[in-house]
């Protein structure tokens, strides 16, 4: 069985480091991480409106019990 590459963004951190830096490894999967140091600086401001958007539309439509 082939390895499938799996594209990432990962934040710099303790719990991350074994997996970005190689040390913890899987036959099954290859990571392609992104270059970022923490994950919220890789997005516009677009994109946080937009989930806010998703996010309060999704309030909205839910039924309260």
């Amino acid at each position: 069985m082939n390895a499938i590459t799996l594209r990432t963004m990962m934040g710099d951190y303790p719990l991350t480091r074994a997996l970005k830096s190689g040390d913890l490894v899987s036959p099954h999967e290859i990571f392609g991480f992104a270059d970022v140091k923490t994950p919220n600086t890789a997005f516009d401001h677009g994109c946080d409106d937009d989930a806010q958007t998703a996010t309060t539309s999704m309030i909205e439509e839910t039924p309260w019990q």
